[in-house]
């Protein structure tokens, strides 16, 4: 990445896999941070605290914790916010991922005396707190944030002090034989469907941040949230030439494997293929 242009909310998202891809993460970082201290250079959908929350994952992608936290006390100091993303939350889920348990407590605190830990956040740290070992306390976080929503995140929320009262982390779900129920188009193949067919945009969302805000939604709603990746060029053999509608889509959807059951672990990759962990990235979107 050049230090030149603005920085759209699209290259936050994949701020992780582009330094992933380079080898190194410091041209990523310095575009970002630019961005981050002058606002002349933050394009579309840019915000200053996924930015920074992105830089902090790619630092400790790297082995620089250090850096990470100086990222996120940073942030922190500065009141670096969104409508979506507390940091604090985040600088004490690390605290608590890094045994710093009596500093992590006292952010928590902090975040829950001002009035802004809300069931995103909960989640957050209940996750850490679980990863540390600590599942008292994640039952006791997990189960305030459930208090706090309804619907989707609220299921979450109880699956994941269920999982936690049992003491151990959740199996991953064996393969099913039975077709995926949401069809999941990664950037790429999204951008060749919508230029093919440009009708698919009223089903597949106008454009590829639409499309993955369509499928957190509707695997957030599933019964059995499972999905199935597509393909451009096999979705054209299935077509015959002729506009796809909706039916076109759902049979095409029966052909497929599985690919992956939703959500993910926290700390796990997100399904959308940006690099970052699910937690920081799609999980706002349902």
């Amino acid at each position: 990445m050049a230090l030149r242009g603005v920085v759209t909310g699209d290259e936050i998202d994949f701020a992780v896999r582009d330094a992933l891809d380079a080898g190194a993460p410091d041209a990523t970082i310095a575009r970002l941070m630019a961005a981050v201290d002058d606002p002349a250079l933050r394009g579309v959908e840019f915000s200053v605290a996924n930015a920074m929350l992105a830089v902090s994952e790619v630092q400790l992608k790297f082995g620089r914790p250090a850096d990470a936290e100086a990222t996120l006390r940073r942030a922190v100091a500065d009141d670096v916010r969104d409508e979506d993303v507390e940091v604090l939350a985040y600088l004490a889920a690390f605290l608590a991922d890094t045994g710093r348990s009596e500093e992590a407590t006292r952010e928590w605190t902090r975040l829950v005396d001002l009035g802004r830990a809300g069931a995103t956040e909960h989640q957050v740290y209940g996750e850490a707190l679980e990863a540390a070992g600590d599942l008292d306390a994640a039952v006791a976080v997990y189960t305030a944030g459930q208090a706090l929503t309804e619907g989707g995140l609220a299921t979450q929320l109880r699956k994941a002090a269920d999982r936690a009262r049992a003491g151990r982390p959740t199996a991953p779900a064996p393969q099913r034989t039975v077709p995926p129920t949401v069809l999941f188009w990664p950037k790429s193949e999204h951008t060749r469907a919508v230029a093919t067919w440009p009708t698919l945009k009223d089903d597949l969302g106008a454009d590829w941040d639409d499309h993955r805000t369509l499928v957190e939604r509707a695997l957030s709603r599933a019964d059995t949230p499972t999905y199935g990746i597509a393909d451009h060029n096999a979705f054209a053999v299935r077509t015959k030439g002729l506009p796809p509608i909706g039916t076109t889509l759902s049979s095409y959807l029966r052909t497929l494997p599985v690919a992956g059951t939703w959500p993910p672990e926290g700390g796990a990759a997100c399904w959308c293929g940006s690099g970052q962990r699910y937690k920081r990235c799609c999980r706002t979107r349902g």
